[in-house]
């Protein structure tokens, strides 16, 4: 007498076995197919071939690329905004201490900082 687990063990070697023969018939089909689908892709291009040298086909209207260039208005904006995303943006702060002891029409200097290999 065989006990759960063995059962449930052989079901699930028989539903194993089930999927890897379901496996192989795919794959078996699958190379059939491509076999198939080669065949009749070197049919329909010798067709092709056998037609378009016994009645030349016009050639296809290339597709104009000047429509999607912006108007020279458009454009002066574009360049605009590439050099503005372009460029290295930072704010430069200057700390001061003690502001409310400071008098007018008098310059201050702030320490120096380095931003971006610079001393400012």
């Amino acid at each position: 007498m065989s006990t759960p687990q063995e059962k449930v063990i052989e079901n699930l070697h028989n539903e194993l076995e089930a999927l890897r023969n379901e496996m192989a018939e795919i794959k078996k089909n699958q190379k059939e197919s491509v076999k198939d689908e080669e065949k009749n892709g070197r049919k329909r291009k010798a067709d092709e071939d056998g037609e378009s040298s016994s009645a030349k086909k016009p050639a296809p209207e290339p597709e104009n690329v000047f429509s999607n260039m912006p108007k020279p208005a458009d454009e002066h904006a574009a360049n605009s905004d590439q050099l503005n995303t372009k460029a290295r943006k930072f704010v430069l702060k200057h700390v001061f201490k003690n502001v409310s002891t400071m008098a007018e029409n008098i310059k201050y200097k702030s320490s120096t900082e380095e931003y971006y290999s610079v001393l400012w």
